[in-house]
């Protein structure tokens, strides 16, 4: 066991196994202070900045100078960074789900449900390739959209302190 000293950002001490990872110092540092890893930007080891974005979570600690007792500098992203981070992120997925429905709905109709609308005397109503393929993606975009938006998110949640 190795005994790190953090400094800055939070100043205390954790105890790692000295064959530790880097994601698992993060781990044990969000135990002893509730510090999100994903708030943490960098870490100032011996006067060396260590990206943590850049830096494989994978990565031993003693490969990057971290030993028993070493102490280190933690530099987090402040709140409105986090959130910026968060709303890159969702939006990404967002087009990456966007991108998925539109794959979907280009099909051409192989394995998908058939879709029948009728008006109000129960004629079959025809319906345009091009129309069905855009309902089918409005379709899929509300479904996926509706559940991000009823998801809650933890950095819209009012603090409770």
């Amino acid at each position: 066991m190795i005994t790190v000293k953090f400094l800055k950002a939070w100043k205390g001490e954790v105890a790692v196994a000295s064959d530790a990872t880097l994601g698992q110092l993060l781990a044990a540092l969000h135990t002893a202070s509730s510090i999100e890893p994903a708030a943490c930007a960098s870490l100032i080891v011996k006067g060396k900045k260590v990206e943590i974005g850049a830096t494989s979570r994978d990565t031993r600690i003693d490969a990057l100078g971290i030993v028993h007792n070493t102490p280190v500098m933690l530099v987090c992203h402040d709140a409105a960074v986090l959130a910026m981070l968060e709303t890159e992120r969702r939006m990404k997925r967002l087009a990456d789900v966007e991108a998925a429905a539109r794959l979907i709905s280009d099909r051409d109709g192989a394995g998908l449900v058939e879709l029948s609308l009728t008006n109000q005397d129960g004629s079959a109503i025809s319906m345009p390739e091009a129309d069905r393929k855009a309902l089918s993606l409005g379709m899929m975009l509300h479904a996926k959209v509706r559940t991000l938006i009823l998801a809650p998110s933890p950095h819209l949640q009012p603090d409770r302190a």
